[in-house]
């Protein structure tokens, strides 16, 4: 039995199955479920479920642009690829990225710098 401490949004911190006194008073309490794999949790209907939290657009509109520019290099004619790079999911990656950044640069303008 693990301790658990519910957040806003029902996010929930998973602690150790032993809780100190101090724990308790701050809101952790026993949670006999199943703890699914992954880092990031909230309680749905009695039951820890894993969740991605949702990155701000214009965050991942950068996350974007930094990932373009860092395999800039990579699509020149004369890059050879390093052992276990595959340049297909490279250029398949960079499409992702580049059409995220067209339709929300729309919604966004701000993203255009």
């Amino acid at each position: 039995m693990n301790y658990i401490k519910l957040l806003e949004d029902n996010i929930v911190r998973v602690g150790g199955q032993v809780a100190t006194e101090e724990m308790i008073a701050d809101g952790w309490f026993e949670y006999d479920g199943p703890i699914p794999q992954g880092q990031n949790f909230k309680l749905i209907n009695g039951v820890l479920q894993e969740y991605v939290p949702e990155i701000p657009v214009l965050t991942q509109i950068q996350i974007y642009k930094d990932y373009l520019t860092s395999t800039d290099h990579k699509m020149y004619n004369d890059y050879e690829p390093k052992e276990g790079e595959d340049i297909n999911t490279i250029k398949s990656q960079r499409k992702i990225a580049r059409d995220y950044i067209r339709q929300n640069t729309v919604i966004y303008p701000s993203a255009n710098n």
